[in-house]
């Protein structure tokens, strides 16, 4: 990667004491995404919309360094496939799967969405937003660890 000048990351903690993500010898520099807050004006939230959330559950092969498997969400979202139906909240997944990944995420309680249809054009996927009760993000961390977090206490009261 030396044919770059900066390298930069949407991974804030990367290249930080305690991250243990591969950086493959480079110097990663911590950024945000760009949001224009005039183009997004703050609404009232609908108690009654679902929890949602858009992801792309694998865009490339896992990746293995130093022993340990890296992978995306079809690693790393198992413990929330049946989230909706343990919690009785409505959940919903704007996602571009396999159709037996669907199938499962179906079962678990999810409901599917296109996720084209809900984030192109970009007016979409703002309507998409401010129509949700609340973003439902897993990210990267010990998910089991905040499942048995969201099982105590419920979701409603998260979203206060």
């Amino acid at each position: 990667m030396g044919w770059y000048d900066a390298l930069f990351t949407f991974g804030e903690n990367v290249d930080r004491p305690g991250c243990s993500m591969p950086t493959a010898a480079a110097r990663w520099r911590p950024t945000r995404q760009p949001i224009v807050l005039d183009q997004w004006p703050v609404e009232p939230g609908n108690a009654e919309a679902p929890f949602t959330t858009v992801m792309n559950f694998t865009a490339y092969g896992e990746r293995i360094h130093a022993g340990r498997v890296y992978g995306q969400k079809d690693r790393s979202f198992e413990p929330f496939v049946d989230l909706p139906r343990q919690l009785g909240e409505s959940m919903e997944i704007a996602l571009n799967a396999a159709p037996d990944v669907c199938r499962r995420l179906e079962r678990g309680g999810w409901r599917l969405v296109n996720p084209l249809a809900v984030t192109r054009p970009p007016e979409a996927y703002r309507r998409y937003l401010v129509g949700s009760r609340a973003e439902f993000a897993e990210e990267f961390f010990d998910a089991r660890t905040v499942l048995g977090a969201l099982l105590d206490v419920s979701l409603a009261e998260c979203a206060r």
